[in-house]
């Protein structure tokens, strides 16, 4: 299992994901290691999320400082928003909305 195949299981399905999707990726993706118990195999995938997350982009930046004591999200955000995405999503949808802003009169899709 590469990063790669776990951003594109995971932009197959969205855009943004959670942590929670993720890891559900990374654990559909990898290969179970009969030498692993449960403490050690849970300590893998949760580095294996990790290096996936450490690849993506997190759309809750600190701007503001303004953050819950919970989770430390921006107050702006529910709890429960995915707030990752992949640089490669980002460039897909940087060119949808140059294209929009360079055509506003054309009916014609995008060049892929």
């Amino acid at each position: 299992m590469t990063v790669e195949q776990v951003l594109d299981q995971l932009s197959a399905a969205s855009s943004t994901w959670t942590r929670a999707d993720v890891l559900q990726a990374v654990c559909d993706l990898a290969s179970p290691d009969p030498d692993l118990d449960g403490r050690r195999l849970a300590a893998k995938l949760d580095q294996l999320t990790d290096t996936v997350l450490g690849r993506c982009v997190d759309l809750d930046p600190d701007l503001d400082g303004q953050r819950r004591s919970g989770d430390g999200r921006s107050v702006w955000l529910e709890p429960t928003a995915p707030h990752w995405t992949s640089p490669a999503i980002l460039a897909e949808e940087e060119h949808i909305l140059t294209w929009a802003l360079d055509t506003p009169n054309s009916t014609n899709p995008p060049p892929a």
